[in-house]
């Protein structure tokens, strides 16, 4: 605690040094982007709220001239890449609605729009050209001969008639159009906006004398058009990265664990040579990927998260949603590897193997569903499958689903939230 004569000496000095001498702290500096976030600094805790939720609780810290409320952007920053996820599309339709897609699924959706707009503009095209017809039979059964010196003068009354009829029509179609497009389903809507979005898991780059024992933190990043320096991006790459932002979190609590950034219009990335072990001041926490069978799978004990299947047989396929749907919407899979005749590890003589029930959420339109009779029997690879539980107590024949472990999908990474695994056909 302060008196009121020292608390005002300190605030004298603190003017002559920042206005006078143009000094500033360490940290206003390289918020400013006056220097570059390398040398040591001393910070306080600040005023913090009581945390309300583990998952979303914040911590403000001070040098003790001054705080930015809400963070801002990241200034300079070291990251290795974790993992590389699908590209995916924000895209936005002719109705007002917007959504991230797949990038097959915005295909689709693009090829859609355009035959349901072809089909459109033939319809509206053919109607009014019917009423032209019917209007000039009209005319016709209505005129009356004409002498022959004025038939140069009809013809050119005529042919302006004409010229004056075709853009009425044009006018006139245009206007159904419009109308159309208006009350057009969410499924025929045309795709009037369309943004590349790459999304990134991104890990910590410390010094090598920072404690050992401390959790690394990891973030998930969305790049929003991806730069010329992302277009071969591979895990395990290491860059420097300026102008990150913090993203507000969205969506389940537990997908509001993981911490969000993203980029903006002044992000710049630069790749780094990944320095080698021993030799380097730097600690790069890479976190290679885990091949995992249905054979390791455990009976007692949390399973590993974040493995990868390299072969995995579809058994079975759930009704796949109607991708014209504007909601969320939930498939079931059930799949078997080549582990699984062994049956898993422990269990004495039951022969019996176990399943994986895959359960694929997201956007109705966004989504990569799949096709019941085209997929069944299929050999997939499966990556980034975040591991649940052993559920015994699945619908179904018993026979066909025993033991099953529960698993999610994030292919579409909904509402970029990291909950778990991409499909990707290996051919």
């Amino acid at each position: 605690m302060h008196s009121q004569e020292i608390a005002m000496d300190l605030l004298r000095k603190r003017y002559q040094l920042e206005f006078g001498r143009g000094k500033c702290s360490a940290l206003k500096a390289i918020l400013q982007h006056d220097q570059p976030p390398s040398p040591c600094m001393v910070l306080a805790v600040g005023p913090a709220e009581p945390p309300t939720d583990d998952a979303n609780s914040m911590i403000e810290l001070t040098d003790g001239c001054g705080a930015v409320p809400g963070g801002g952007a990241i200034p300079r920053t070291m990251v290795v890449v974790q993992r590389v996820y699908p590209p995916l599309v924000w895209t936005q339709f002719s109705d007002g609605t917007s959504i991230v897609q797949t990038q097959r699924a915005h295909n689709a959706a693009v090829s859609s729009a355009a035959s349901a707009a072809e089909k459109l503009h033939a319809t509206v095209a053919e109607a009014a050209e019917r009423a032209e017809h019917d209007r000039c039979r009209e005319l016709l059964a209505e005129r009356t001969p004409d002498p022959v010196e004025r038939a140069y003068a009809r013809w050119r009354q005529l042919q302006r008639h004409m010229e004056q009829r075709q853009q009425a029509l044009r006018a006139q179609a245009e206007g159904a159009l419009q109308a159309a497009d208006g009350h057009a389903p969410a499924s025929g809507a045309l795709v009037t906006n369309a943004v590349p979005i790459q999304p990134l898991l991104l890990g910590t780059v410390t010094h090598a004398t920072a404690c050992r024992d401390a959790i690394p933190t990891e973030a998930l990043c969305t790049v929003w058009r991806p730069p010329l320096e992302l277009s071969d991006v591979r895990e395990g790459q290491v860059f420097t990265v300026l102008g990150l932002e913090p993203r507000a979190a969205r969506g389940e609590a537990a997908a509001r664990a993981v911490m969000e950034l993203q980029s903006s219009r002044g992000t710049t990335w630069t790749p780094l040579e990944a320095p080698a072990p021993n030799t380097s001041p730097l600690r790069v926490h890479a976190r290679p990927r885990l091949p995992w069978t249905l054979a390791q799978a455990p009976h007692t004990g949390l399973p590993p998260s974040d493995v990868d299947l390299e072969e995995a047989v579809v058994l079975r396929v759930g009704p796949a949603p109607d991708r014209g749907s504007p909601g969320p919407a939930a498939q079931w899979l059930f799949l078997a590897d080549p582990s699984c005749a062994a049956g898993p590890p422990g269990v004495g003589a039951d022969p019996r193997p176990w399943l994986l029930a895959v359960r694929l959420e997201g956007p109705a339109r966004g989504m990569d569903w799949m096709d019941p009779g085209e997929h069944e029997g299929a050999v997939l690879q499966l990556r980034d499958l975040l591991l649940g539980h052993v559920d015994l107590h699945l619908p179904g024949p018993k026979e066909a689903l025993r033991e099953p472990w529960i698993a999610d999908n994030a292919a579409m990474l909904e509402a970029l939230k990291l909950r778990a695994g991409q499909l990707m056909d290996p051919s």
